[in-house]
Formats: structure tokens, sequence, C-alpha cells
């Protein structure tokens, strides 16, 4: 019998994702009062500054990843199953060695690109691109070795250091300048507390990924099936492109063609709508090994039960939270500063698109997680090139609204195309379909 017959869906959805909701929550939460904070000390102009060039290195990081977040998932869960630690032990070391040299290789052409050609990257942003280089392979190893806890089902672990640790301790690292230094930090100061807070950051998560890998993994010899990762990683490597495309693109097009500080208030708004979705996201760390087991057994009745639970959670927290935002919007942006109100159209167009995200539900990972992340990339690329496009025929005219707009479209256009091929190939309907009459499918109700 299987670790996941053996255990009810319901109590081990319920089990892990009440707790990665929690820290989900208590990250988002988080994440805002930091955010916060940084706007109240660095002024609107200098944080517009510091927010681009994060947003430049987290596009640039989502690169270097290479797909391993998600491949960790598929291989370091399976591995761990059937005890093939040999395997397990080298894709964990195999997995870093790429997403590290890729890292430091990118990271040199930011250095170049900040150094070199001041025609891309301003006076103003130069320098802090370049104090965030060293961002860059501290931000991919992190991520890869959150990941590899998360196909060791410690996601909530993980996503603690990685969620609340880390903006707690870049918050007390700024706290403590301020009251050594008494006088407003610079954006590049910032961003080196930020590289030190990282560094920490990922250093606990290595030792506790030491800590809880089975013991066998590091009795055994490490074996290398490089050649079939990169295989599987390649699609979800262009899924990885097309999401950042997606995600970062109104950002950073913004940034280029507004300034700074428009990307500096737009950025504010980004993170207040993401709390809509935080549900779905926490939800998804759980769900996505257990879509992959249940579909290898042909379970799916089961993975439709398990995907309407997932739904339900989700849409349950994430609808009083639209609200709040919806009626609350402009005394939440203030709470930023009183300039930042002018992200609230934004904030408000970003919300509804983030709510859609958890209406259509897990569908991205029904894809990738049953074998069909070649189809599951052409999706999002599709809705990516259409991102770029809309950014940059919207934002001359609209600024900030038009961004919110195009992006928000763009989401909304990827989950109905996905919903789609999920209901045809995989047989199994998420979000708010999974409530109406018909369903499960009929091919859920043969099971």
């Amino acid at each position: 019998m299987t670790r996941l017959q053996g255990t009810g869906i319901g109590a081990r959805l319920a089990r892990g994702g009440l707790g990665l909701m929690g820290v989900a929550a208590a990250s988002a939460v988080m994440a805002m009062a930091v955010q916060g904070f940084l706007t109240r000390t660095l002024g609107a102009r200098s944080f517009g500054e510091y927010a681009y060039s994060l947003n430049v290195v987290n596009f640039l990081a989502m690169l270097a990843v290479l797909g391993f977040e998600v491949t960790a998932l598929r291989f370091v869960a399976s591995y761990r199953a059937v005890e093939q630690w040999s395997l397990l032990r080298g894709y964990a070391r195999r997995s870093l060695q790429i997403t590290l040299a890729l890292s430091l290789a990118v990271a040199l052409g930011l250095v170049l690109v900040a150094r070199f050609l001041p025609a891309v990257a301003d006076k103003a942003v130069a320098p802090v691109l370049l104090a965030a280089a060293l961002l860059l392979p501290l931000l991919v190893g992190m991520r890869i070795l959150a990941a590899n806890l998360q196909g060791l089902q410690r996601a909530v672990s993980g996503q603690c250091l990685q969620g609340l640790l880390r903006p707690l301790l870049l918050a007390v690292g700024l706290g403590l300048m301020l009251l050594a230094a008494h006088s407003r930090p610079t954006p590049v100061t910032l961003m080196l507390i930020n590289v030190a807070s990282t560094a920490l950051t990922a250093g606990l998560l290595w030792l506790l990924f030491r800590r809880v890998a089975p013991r066998g993994m590091w009795d055994a010899s490490p074996e290398f099936r490089t050649a079939e990762w990169l295989r599987v990683t390649g699609p979800l490597f262009l899924i990885a492109v097309s999401q950042t495309l997606l995600t970062s693109t109104d950002t950073l097009m913004l940034g280029t063609m507004s300034g700074t500080t428009a990307a500096g208030y737009y950025s504010v708004a980004s993170q207040v709508a993401s709390a809509v979705a935080f549900t779905i996201t926490a939800v998804n760390g759980i769900v996505a090994p257990m879509i992959a087991e249940l579909h290898a057994q042909k379970r799916y009745a089961e993975l439709q039960r398990m995907i309407r639970l997932a739904s339900a959670g989700s849409l349950i927290v994430a609808t009083p939270v639209l609200l709040i935002l919806v009626i609350f919007g402009r005394p939440i942006m203030g709470l930023f500063g009183p300039a930042f109100v002018q992200g609230l159209s934004a904030m408000l167009i970003l919300s509804v698109g983030q709510f859609s995200v958890v209406a259509f539900g897990s569908v991205g990972f029904l894809m990738t997680m049953t074998g069909r992340e070649g189809e599951a990339s052409r999706i999002i690329l599709i809705s990516a090139v259409v991102n770029v496009a809309l950014n940059a025929l919207l934002i001359p005219h609209f600024g900030m609204a038009g961004s919110a707009s195009a992006t928000a479209f763009s989401i909304l256009l990827r989950s109905l195309m996905l919903t789609v091929r999920v209901r045809t190939a995989v047989g199994v309907s998420a979000g708010v379909l999974a409530f109406l009459p018909g369903y499960p499918t009929k091919r859920s109700r043969n099971d």
C-alpha cells in the first residue's frame, strides 16, 4: 500500500494545506509590513529604484532556476517514495550545480550591463543593479533548496524560512542600520542588506535539508541522469520563462517606459494584490505532488475529490480578501505613504486578475504533474506574449492602470486556456467548475 493510499486524502490535504496556508498568510502580512517599512524609510523615488532592480534580479533568477523548482516536486518526491537514494542524492547535487553555475554567468552579464551600458542601466539604477548581482546566485540557491524541501514534504519549514525569516532579517538589518547611521539608507545599502539576509536564509535552508533528507540518501553514492532531468526541465523552463514574463513584464516595462518611481508605486500595488492568491499558492504546495501520485495510480475519482477540496479552501479564503481590498483599498495603499495611493486603480485591477487564478484552481499543476508540461508551456507562452504586447500598447496611454489591465487580462487568458486543456486531456475540473452540475467528469466517475 502506498503512502497516499494509507492516508486519507482529505486529512492529508487539510493537514498540509492548513499549515502552508497559515505560513503563506503570515508571509503575505510580513511582506506587506516590510514593504510599508521600506517605502516609508526610503521614499517613493529611492524605493522605486530598489523595487525596479529587485524585479530585474527576480526575473533573472527565474531564468537561472531553469525549471528545477518544478522538477523537484516530481523527482525528489518520486525518488523518496521508492527509496532510490542514489538518484535522490544525484538530483539534489546536480540541480544545485547547474543552477548555481548558470546564475553566476547571468550575474556576470548583469554586472556588464550595469557597468558598461549606461543607456540600458541609467545612472541612478546602475549601482543598485551591481549590488543586486550579488543577490542572484543566493536567490537561486535558496529557491532550489526550498523546492527540494517541498519534494521531501517539508514545504512548511522551507516556507517559514523563505517567507517569514528572510523579510524579518531584512527589516531588522535595516532597523539596525538606521540606528547606527541616523540617516536615510540608499537603495544600494538596502540591496546589500537583502544580500546578507538571503545568504543567511539560504544557509539555514541547506542545514535544514541536511537534517531532514533521509539518511539513506547521504549513505548512497550519487547517481546522475542529467540528460533525463534536463529533458523534463526543458518544457518547465519555458513555462518558468513565460510565467516570469507574465508576472514581471508589467513592472519592468513600466519602469523602463514611465520611470522607476511609477514602478515603485506599481510594485506596491502588485504586492498588495498578490494577497488575494496566496491561498492557491499555498494549496498548490501540497496539491502538486498529490496530483502526480494519484495520476500515476490512475485514481481519477480521488484526484477530482482532492481538487474540489483544494478549490473550496482557496475560494473560501480568497473571496473575503478580495472584498477587503475592494472596500478598503485606498487606506491600505495609503499605509505605504500618501503618494502610493496613485497605485489604487492598478491594485484593484490586479486583485481581480489574481482572483481569477483562484477561481480556475490548480490547472497549471494538473498539466505539469500529469506529463503535459509541453502543452502547458505553449499555453503560458502565448499568454506571456500577449502580456508583453498589451503592456507595450497600453502603458504609453494609461500608465499603471494600462499595465495592470494587460497583466490581468493575460492571466485570465492563461487560466481559461489551461482549464480547457485540463478538462479534455486530464478529465478533471478545478476551481469553480468542480462545483457545477455534471461534475466530476465522466472519466472521474468511471474510475
